[in-house]
């Protein structure tokens, strides 16, 4: 079987340059959201959160810096309409393949599947897509700075998210293209370009640890905070291969999470995006805002893993 064959499911999840649901508790998450806290709030637990520190939702509170292996990677298109001061989701793309077309969850009038401009000059240039803007889901497993994966009390690694949205887009992209353009030794024997192309869209960002901190990017709206990123410890080949495995384990998991199209539609999907971006929006009513505010669960540095996976493997691990 041919590698690209073998990793089919993530073929689509690299990069080269709703509402009405049970809401699920924060420390129950699978993918916990990694923010900036954009204020002062005090938790339920008496723990305050402090203004521009990173938060871990339902895991961690007031870090400066987080680290992180990089597992899943997604581009999307999101349109997103307001109405009533609330922010939903008015047709959405997953993205389905690396190369375009891409389809929106919207069909055309006469119920044909919608064809997604690429490029966002084109979408500009159509009504429905006008307010249509990509976006990146980079996902992965919380680290050490050495690699060694921290787990749960389960044993598990812990899979974090951030979300590159408006000023938060252009850190995320770059730093995603900068891990694509380097060229590393080959993880695979299989020759040929796909494969080539496959290993360092995929698998380059599983070759370090990532490291994220709070910076500032300026915008039409003045100073924001962002996420930066550094990277760091190179990883070695064994160990980013069993990495691609536990991305290809989960990816059902990644897809149920990011996949906005599959949620039901209803008044709730504007908060329910909000809580998958890690964001109190302005409109969250104080029950609304307390409950994602929850206690971290106890964790654990795994003592046999490190940054070369020689002990620790991900292949005892199920989900």
């Amino acid at each position: 079987m041919s590698i690209l064959d073998q990793y089919q499911e993530l073929n689509s999840t690299g990069v080269s340059g709703g509402g009405n649901v049970e809401q699920t508790p924060p420390e129950d998450e699978f993918f916990k959201s990694i923010y900036i806290s954009g204020q002062n709030r005090k938790h339920q637990d008496g723990t305050m959160e402090e203004i521009e520190k990173l938060q871990i939702r339902g895991h961690a509170f007031n870090q400066t810096e987080v680290f992180m292996i990089i597992t899943h990677v997604k581009d999307i298109l999101n349109n997103e309409t307001k109405e009533n001061g609330r922010t939903s989701t008015k047709c959405f793309s997953f993205k389905e393949t690396p190369q375009a077309p891409w389809y929106g969850s919207q069909p055309m009038p006469d119920g044909s599947p919608r064809v997604c401009p690429t490029l966002s000059k084109d979408r500009k240039a159509v009504e429905f897509c006008k307010n249509c803007k990509s976006q990146i889901i980079m996902a992965g497993i919380l680290c050490q700075p050495t690699g060694t994966p921290i787990l749960d009390g389960d044993k598990k690694p812990i899979f974090v998210f951030v979300r590159g949205k408006g000023t938060k887009y252009g850190n995320v992209s770059d730093y995603l293209s900068e891990l694509y353009q380097l060229d590393l030794s080959p993880v695979f024997n299989e020759e040929g370009d796909a494969v080539r192309e496959f290993e360092k869209r995929v698998i380059n960002q599983k070759r370090f640890v990532t490291k994220i901190y709070k910076t500032t990017a300026d915008s039409n709206f003045g100073v924001k905070m962002v996420f930066g990123f550094e990277r760091g410890a190179e990883l070695n080949k064994e160990f980013a291969l069993e990495l691609l495995d536990l991305s290809k384990n989960t990816f059902d998991k990644f897809r149920e999470k990011f996949d906005w199209s599959k949620k039901k539609k209803g008044s709730g999907a504007s908060q329910k995006e909000a809580k998958e971006a890690g964001v109190l929006t302005m409109e969250s009513s104080a029950a609304q805002q307390e409950q994602i505010k929850q206690e971290a669960p106890k964790t654990e540095s795994s003592n046999e893993a490190n940054g070369g996976g020689s002990t620790f493997s991900f292949k005892d691990i199920k989900f």
